[in-house]
């Protein structure tokens, strides 16, 4: 599900300004301060984070839960001094389903949100195919005397 920036449940913290345009999502979103952040709760297993690709410098800090989990620098590295409107900037899969908060803080320069995407399932890969896919007979017996499967969906699983 996508949530517009200007949701109740989305908390700001400095200043905070109104965007347009037509590539955001719901054609709005909110530009925070150089020393701002943005804080959301959400329940599901993954999440992304939409916003703007700057034209200048500009880092933010990804905290998940309370950690640090990774610093983005939003300059446009394929067009510089260009910016680019509502790009996946941050993906997080994989997560228990439960609660769980993500805050964004600037560390210099503001940037602006779009929206936040939750993924409320695991995501799935199905395997098509016949015996090869499956790795009929193909384990791994040097390691263990069990065997390791190396069956493409084990692998992936």
């Amino acid at each position: 599900k996508y949530v517009n920036s200007d949701s109740a449940d989305v908390k700001y913290n400095g200043d905070v300004t109104d965007a347009k345009n037509t590539l955001y999502y719901k054609g709005d979103a909110k530009s925070v301060s150089a020393d701002g952040s943005v804080k959301y709760e959400f329940y599901g297993t993954g999440i992304d984070i939409i916003a703007d690709i700057t034209a200048g410098d500009c880092e933010v800090d990804v905290y998940l839960d309370g950690i640090l989990d990774k610093t983005i620098n939003l300059k446009n590295r394929l067009n510089e001094g260009q910016a680019a409107y509502a790009r996946p900037i941050y993906t997080k899969t994989g997560l228990k389903r439960w609660g769980h908060t993500i805050e964004i803080k600037t560390k210099n320069n503001g940037f602006t949100l779009d929206a936040f995407k939750v993924y409320t399932r695991p995501i799935r890969i199905v395997c098509a195919g016949d015996s090869i896919t499956d790795g009929y007979r193909i384990t791994n017996t040097s390691s263990n005397k069990t065997g390791v499967d190396l069956s493409w969906p084990h692998r992936l699983n």
